[in-house]
C-alpha cells in the first residue's frame, strides 16, 4: 500500500508542529497549514497534535483563526480509507501493541499515566506520615502532576545517596559545584561535594520504598477491572487469525481475562522453559503484571492464577499481597511491575527474556496494530 503523499510545505508545517516547545510555535504551524487551499491529502496526525495543544491556546488567540483551524480539522478523517483494503492471508504475521489507552475506556476504567499521581498522593495522605504529607503538598503547590517525574526523582535520589561520588557529580552538574556567595556578595567559593551522610541515604531509601509500596497498592486496584470492547475485539481478531501476538506495556489483567474467557491458551514466556513450541497465544507483558511476583532475595518469579486472584479479591477472601513471603527462600516478594519512570530500565533480570522476545515480535511481523 503506497504511503500518502504530502507537499513539502505540509511536511515543513508538520515538522514545526511536532517540534514545537510552546503553544505559539504550534499555533502558527497549524494555522499556516489550515490556510492551504489544495486538494492534497492531509495527515491525520494534525488531529492528535491539536488535541495535545488545544487546552493551552492563549485566550488572546483571535477567534476567527481558531474557528478556521477547527473547521479545517473537522474535514480530516482520522482513518486512512486504504486500511479497509487490507486483506490478510493465513501466512501474514500480525502484532498488536497495547498501551494505557487500551484499558482506559469502561468497564476497564484504568487510569492512564497522567491520572495516576493524584490518586497515588490521595492514598498517601491516608498513611499519616509527615514526609509523605509534605511531598503531597509540595507537588500540589508546584503543579507536579506526572507520576513518572515523581518516581524518577525518588529512584535517582536513592541511587545517588548510596554513591557519594555520584552525589558530588550531580551537585556539580546541577549547581555548578554548589556555588555560594559570601556575605559581602563579592566573593564566590565552591563548596565540597555533599557526603552521602549529609543527604541522609537511609531516609531517602525508606521514602523511595514507601512510594514503591504505594504504587503497588495503587496497581492492586486494577484487579477487578473488566475487559472492554477493544479487548474483546482483539480476541475475536486473534481467533480468526492465529499468527497474532500481543505485546503490552499494561499491568492489568483485562486482555488476559478476555483471552481466558474465550478459552484461548496464553503463553507469557515468563517461565524459562517457555517457547513458541509450548503453544498458546503470545501475550508479552513488557512491564510486568498484577499477578506476577518477584523475590528480592532468590529472584524467583511466580505467575499466579489470574481468575483465582480476581475471585479472592471480589469475595474479599484474601488480601492482595503488595509485600509477601517467598515460599522458596523466605525472602520478600513484591509485585513484578516496572514502575512508570521517565527512563525505563530492567529492574528484574527475569524480564530481560520477555523484552528480548518482544523485540522481534514488534519488528518482524507483516502488520503492526498499535
Amino acid at each position: 500500500m503506497p504511503p500518502l503523499k504530502f507537499s513539502s510545505k505540509q511536511h515543513r508545517n508538520l515538522n514545526t508542529a511536532r517540534a514545537a516547545t510552546n503553544v505559539n510555535d504550534f499555533f502558527y504551524a497549524v494555522y499556516s497549514q489550515s490556510r492551504e487551499r489544495t486538494d492534497e491529502p492531509v495527515s491525520p496526525e494534525w488531529l492528535g497534535l491539536w488535541e495535545q495543544w488545544s487546552d493551552q491556546m492563549p485566550q488572546t488567540a483571535p477567534s476567527h483563526m481558531i474557528n478556521r483551524i477547527e473547521q479545517w480539522l473537522a474535514k480530516i478523517s482520522p482513518i486512512d480509507d486504504d486500511i479497509f483494503k487490507i486483506r490478510l492471508s493465513e501466512d501474514h504475521r500480525v502484532a498488536i501493541l497495547l498501551g494505557a489507552g487500551a484499558s482506559a475506556p469502561p468497564p476497564s476504567s484504568i487510569p492512564t499515566v497522567a491520572e495516576l499521581l493524584p490518586e497515588l498522593l490521595r492514598r498517601a495522605k491516608k498513611i499519616g506520615r509527615d514526609e509523605i504529607d509534605r511531598l503531597a503538598a509540595w507537588c500540589e503547590s508546584n503543579e507536579v502532576g506526572n507520576i513518572e517525574d515523581l518516581l524518577t526523582a525518588a529512584y535517582v535520589s536513592n541511587f545517588a545517596a548510596k554513591n557519594p561520588s555520584i552525589t558530588g557529580l550531580l551537585d556539580y552538574f546541577l549547581f555548578g559545584g554548589a556555588t555560594t556567595k559570601e556575605e559581602d556578595t563579592r566573593m564566590v567559593r565552591h563548596a565540597a561535594p555533599r557526603r552521602a551522610s549529609q543527604v541522609n541515604a537511609a531516609s531517602i531509601a525508606h521514602f523511595q520504598d514507601t512510594l514503591q509500596t504505594l504504587f503497588g497498592l495503587l496497581t492492586g486496584t486494577m484487579i477487578p477491572a473488566k475487559p472492554n470492547a477493544a479487548h474483546h475485539a482483539i480476541v475475536e481478531f486473534l481467533q480468526a487469525h492465529d499468527k497474532t501476538s500481543i505485546v503490552t506495556t499494561n499491568y492489568d489483567g483485562c486482555i488476559d481475562e478476555a483471552l481466558i474467557d474465550a478459552q484461548v491458551p496464553v503463553q507469557t514466556y515468563l517461565e524459562p522453559t517457555a517457547s513458541d513450541e509450548s503453544g498458546g497465544c503470545g501475550l508479552i507483558k513488557m512491564h510486568g503484571s498484577i499477578n506476577w511476583s518477584y523475590c528480592d532475595s532468590c529472584q524467583e518469579v511466580k505467575q499466579f492464577d489470574l481468575p483465582l486472584l480476581k475471585d479472592t479479591w471480589e469475595n474479599d477472601s484474601l488480601s492482595y499481597a503488595v509485600i509477601g513471603i517467598c515460599k522458596t527462600c523466605g525472602g520478600q516478594r513484591r509485585p513484578l511491575l516496572v514502575p512508570p519512570l521517565a527512563f525505563k530500565f530492567v529492574m528484574f533480570p527475569n524480564l530481560i527474556r520477555v523484552w528480548n522476545i518482544a523485540g522481534p515480535r514488534i519488528e518482524e511481523p507483516d502488520y503492526l496494530i498499535a
